[in-house]
């Protein structure tokens, strides 16, 4: 690593009495060039002298560091080597920005066990379950699909009542 006419320079990307190698990282941005205590000139959001880690709420990306761009369910905002956040309970990867798959609301609380239906889920669902065809909910069953709607019978619900002339049908699961 000496250069000059007498041998008493470094050449370039090395430093010190002993020109020893600079060992800048990728995030260099001076050909990986240091100054005289070896540190490396590195991009922004670099947390390492050496140009080869980003702050926590950075990823690394090739040879910058980018933000890890975590939603509102990120519990820290950092994310791991692949871009993953850090999610609270009922957010889903890779940014927290949204409800796993029967979570509902802006603090994706769980969804209740519809029954014969599935929860209206996500940030912009209110938790409240959408029946299956031929399914409703009684006002009993705590917002639960688990009666037929009227004019139906069976146990899915499906068999339609035959007209019973001056009769009633017997509606609902058998």
């Amino acid at each position: 690593g000496f250069t000059g006419p007498k041998c008493s320079l470094c050449e370039d990307r090395y430093f010190g009495s002993n020109c020893t190698s600079c060992r800048c990282g990728l995030g260099s941005i001076d050909n990986g060039k240091c100054d005289s205590t070896g540190k490396c000139n590195c991009g922004p959001n670099f947390s390492d002298a050496k140009c080869t880690q980003c702050l926590p709420t950075f990823l690394f990306t090739g040879t910058t560091c980018s933000s890890c761009g975590c939603g509102i369910g990120s519990v820290n905002q950092t994310c791991d080597d692949t871009g993953n956040c850090n999610c609270k309970d009922g957010f889903s990867l890779p940014k927290c920005d949204n409800c796993l798959s029967s979570y509902f609301g802006d603090t994706c609380k769980a969804c209740q066990d519809c029954g014969r239906g599935k929860c209206n889920d996500g940030l912009l669902g209110d938790g409240k379950c959408i029946c299956e065809e031929g399914w409703t909910i009684r006002p009993t069953s705590n917002g639960k699909c688990d009666s037929c709607i009227a004019g139906r019978y069976g146990s899915n619900c499906s068999e339609t009542c035959p007209d019973c002339g001056r009769g009633l049908c017997s509606q609902g699961i058998n």
